[in-house]
């Protein structure tokens, strides 16, 4: 349920059907997305959890770690 919730709260921010969202681990993967996009599901995400945010090189992909 929690990845769920995760899920659709980045689907709504991004708005956008060709991101991929996925968890691996307990690390949300968000692909490919902006940096600004990167910037904006942060700032959602952080309003209701600790997070941590890593770029993935320069592919377009971000980990967001729940701390």
């Amino acid at each position: 349920m929690f990845y769920n919730l995760v899920k659709q709260l980045v689907r709504v921010t991004l708005n956008d059907p060709k991101v991929t969202v996925e968890f691996v681990n307990g690390t949300l993967f968000v692909h490919t997305i902006t940096e600004a996009q990167a910037r904006a599901v942060f700032h959602e995400l952080s309003n209701r959890f600790r997070i941590q945010i890593s770029a993935i090189g320069d592919t377009g992909e971000y980990a967001y770690d729940f701390i």
